[in-house]
């Protein structure tokens, strides 16, 4: 024999009188909670997509059981979406740093150059070395010129400046959009003179230089 509990039942009736009849679910219904929770298509789209009318679901919406499943959804959907993009943060910083490390590897290895470290600043690993050839026949010269790497500074500058960006640690700096200074260039040429070149400073100069 079947018994119901009367409390159960009191609070059945309690239900039924104040939101009225049981939503219907149905996998047409539930399907269409999932839809308005995802937030991605109109109403009429909607309705469309699950052969329905706009005026059915319309009515659907306006039912407290439905309102409450399509706001647990939402819920569902945002911790799902905060843990993709913590995720994708987390990645991207990973990247940032990976570069970053491998930018200062590349200024160690220069560093560690004994033709670039013998010239100003070349133990910094900031600076590249550049020989060219001036004049012709026995009065040419071999001219090193040793700039600052002004690219890799900016990349590194750059690294750096997405990374507090991603982390909601940058600023907002009217100067920020400066241009970068021009290289430092200083030069010195080495004079052919055997058994063993000598070298004579020759030109120290701050900014582009121009050979001739």
């Amino acid at each position: 024999m079947l018994t119901t509990q009367p409390a159960c039942a009191a609070a059945l009736l309690q239900n039924v009188a104040k939101n009225g009849p049981l939503f219907p679910w149905s996998k047409v219904t539930r399907r269409a909670a999932n839809l308005i929770a995802a937030d991605e298509l109109t109403d009429v789209e909607i309705a469309k997509k699950l052969g329905i009318s706009r005026m059915t679901l319309h009515r659907w919406k306006k039912h407290s059981d439905f309102v409450a499943k399509v706001q647990i959804l939402r819920e569902r959907l945002g911790e799902v979406a905060a843990r993709y993009a913590v995720t994708r943060l987390a990645r991207r910083l990973h990247d940032l740093d990976n570069l970053r490390s491998r930018l200062l590897r590349v200024m160690a290895e220069r560093a560690a150059d004994p033709d670039i470290a013998k010239g100003p600043g070349g133990a910094t690993g900031l600076v590249i070395r550049v020989c060219k050839q001036i004049g012709r026949g026995e009065h040419a010269q071999l001219v090193e010129e040793f700039l600052v790497d002004v690219a890799l500074l900016r990349e590194f500058r750059a690294v750096l400046k997405q990374a507090a960006i991603e982390v909601g640690q940058w600023g907002n700096y009217q100067n920020d959009s400066k241009p970068a200074p021009g290289p430092v260039v200083l030069q010195f040429v080495t004079v052919p003179s055997p058994p063993c070149p000598r070298e004579v400073p020759v030109i120290a100069s701050v900014g582009a230089h121009q050979s001739g």
